[in-house]
């Protein structure tokens, strides 16, 4: 029989792949601890809240690297009110998520968890996170979940959901837009950061007719933000916006300044959070964070 170690390592090495939390161009380089060296003020990141939305938890089989021979068969991540904490041998260890996918020491030890996840062909997944630092290197996973029935009257956004964001327009940069697009269940989730300072968030929830197709939702994306119109496209049956004090800015980060033809920009990495709230549009729409670039001009 096949260990679930010895298959992932198996599968990983044969498509070259290595698990990453999927995030921007720049906050990659974050997560990786690449420092920037952006110039002008920076704002602490805020340690994101387990209490809403943990995904993280859990039993996961420990896969060492070829030097970490050590290492326990099996790990256990908890979330304590004092941050996560993972099972012996590395009980006395303290994690906190002040980067999206990101466990890091609050004490500045190098140690870091990055957390990512799998989906197979018949739609089962596994969590992965990857471990960096002193204490281990190495791979914890998670035993396969089977697929989770859908839902049609909840909104739920996971790394795997269509995305599109966009902040640019023939005058140079503008709010920035995220369309998350649910084409099962004919929803579109779009979000609006204003480019100022404060990065105002507002999210709204447009349902479109049953028999609305793919090509017409996304002609209908296309038209909220290009000036490329196309004449023909799907049109909303109805929608509504999410409370405002349901949508959170929880980080926000200078990662450059650049020059543009049309000014001088700062470019901010956004990470912003959708609190739980119910009866948006017909629709309960599940908590979930992510992040976006934002250009405020100078």
């Amino acid at each position: 029989m096949i260990r679930l170690d010895d298959f992932v390592v198996g599968v990983l090495a044969c498509v070259g792949f290595w698990p990453t939390v999927a995030a921007e161009p720049d906050l990659g380089r974050l997560e990786r601890g690449l420092s920037l060296d952006s110039p002008g003020p920076q704002e602490a990141p805020a340690a994101v809240d387990a209490s809403v939305d943990d995904r993280w938890s859990g039993t996961y089989q420990v896969v060492p690297s070829s030097d970490q021979s050590t290492l326990p068969a099996e790990l256990t991540l908890s979330w304590t009110e004092q941050g996560y904490r993972l099972s012996p041998p590395f009980a006395s260890m303290k994690f906190v998520e002040n980067l999206p996918g990101v466990l890091s020491s609050p004490a500045g030890d190098p140690d870091q968890l990055y957390l990512s996840e799998a989906t197979f062909a018949d739609g089962q997944k596994i969590r992965i996170i990857r471990i960096e630092g002193k204490l281990a290197n190495g791979l914890m996973v998670s035993r396969p979940q089977p697929p989770v029935e859908a839902d049609s009257t909840t909104i739920e956004i996971v790394p795997a959901t269509p995305k599109l964001a966009t902040a640019e327009s023939m005058i140079g940069y503008v709010d920035t837009k995220i369309f998350y697009r649910l084409m099962e269940q004919k929803v579109v989730l779009r979000l609006t950061i204003g480019n100022q300072t404060e990065f105002p968030l507002k999210a709204t929830v447009y349902v479109f007719p049953a028999d609305a197709t793919a090509d017409g939702i996304d002609a209908w994306i296309n038209n909220q933000y290009s000036d490329a119109l196309f004449p023909e496209t799907a049109e909303p049956s109805h929608s509504e916006e999410i409370p405002a004090e349901r949508c959170r800015v929880v980080m926000k980060k200078l990662t450059q300044r650049s020059q543009q033809p049309f000014g001088n920009y700062q470019e901010f990495q956004v990470t912003y959070a959708i609190d739980s709230c119910e009866n948006v549009a017909g629709f309960t729409i599940k908590p979930f964070r992510d992040s976006a670039r934002v250009f405020v001009k100078e």
